[in-house]
């Protein structure tokens, strides 16, 4: 495993953290908020014995967060779509159709038997 330096620079309300492995210098900026918050991951993660790059746990917690927020939003989106479906909207109906698998002629027939 390679050493890896760093540094953190406060400017106004920012961290900007430069790391070195590998001969090769990188950095991040993020609010001093967020650098707390991520530091503390790191720290409990140094005292269970985890990864303590801050890096990794910033990436980590980037991807992890976007993902749950991509879910709500989808999530949000499907109940758009329900509540305009039942609205009588004919495009959200499709929409709410394909989404269950169902689509083309299926889909024409299916709203037909619906609407009667």
């Amino acid at each position: 495993m390679s050493d890896v330096e760093t540094k953190d620079v406060v400017k106004d309300d920012l961290v900007v953290r430069e790391y070195t492995e590998d001969e090769l210098t990188r950095t991040f900026t993020i609010s001093v908020e967020a650098y707390k918050i991520l530091m503390e991951v790191v720290d409990e993660a140094d005292s269970r014995g985890l990864n303590s790059s801050a890096q990794f746990w910033l990436e980590r917690l980037t991807r992890q967060h976007a993902k749950v927020t991509m879910g709500l939003w989808k999530k949000a989106d499907d109940v758009s779509i329900f509540t305009q479906a039942q609205r009588g909207s004919k495009s959200a109906q499709v929409a709410l159709l394909a989404s269950l698998g169902i689509k083309g002629e299926d889909a024409k027939e299916l709203l037909k038997k619906i609407g009667k």
